[in-house]
């Protein structure tokens, strides 16, 4: 299995409703999801199904992504953020197998923490910005056996 682990684009620091999880992408975020879209429907690995965070930002930069891979798009609770990352594992233990290449797109500090968990070894990896990809193999569905392959972000 490939595994991207995807931070939503730049996101606006306050929503009109004043609730953080309805905050809207910036142009820059927007940009950030399309290059990123492009640049995966282009791998010789593009996702075959993104899973995303129901909070705007997250399902907004997911959607652009589904859009430009032509790929389906799920909403899952687990990937609503915080610091639990057993929610993020369990949906990648639950597509191991079935799923050949599987975007997840969510929130810091959960996907940094689901990154580092998964890539002990790798100090590649220090963070998680906002637009960024980091791509993973998982070689024979063993999480514990999983290497960095990349990280994809825009960068101006």
């Amino acid at each position: 299995m490939v595994l991207y682990i995807i931070r939503h684009g730049k996101a606006k620091r306050e929503s009109p409703s004043g609730y953080d999880g309805d905050r809207e992408l910036r142009d820059r975020g927007v940009n950030q999801a399309m290059w990123l879209g492009e640049q995966l429907a282009e791998s010789d690995a593009a996702p075959t199904l993104v899973v995303t965070s129901p909070l705007v930002r997250a399902h907004h930069t997911a959607r652009l992504i589904a859009d430009a891979i032509d790929c389906p798009l799920e909403i899952d609770d687990a990937l609503s953020g915080g610091v639990d990352t057993a929610g993020p594992t369990a949906l990648i233990e639950e597509h191991l197998g079935s799923t050949p290449v599987l975007a997840l797109v969510g929130h810091n500090p959960q996907l940094e923490l689901l990154t580092w968990s998964l890539l002990e070894d790798d100090e590649e990896v220090d963070r998680l910005r906002t637009g960024e990809g980091v791509e993973i193999e998982i070689p024979g569905g063993k999480l514990e056996c999983a290497r960095l392959v990349a990280l994809h972000r825009l960068d101006d």
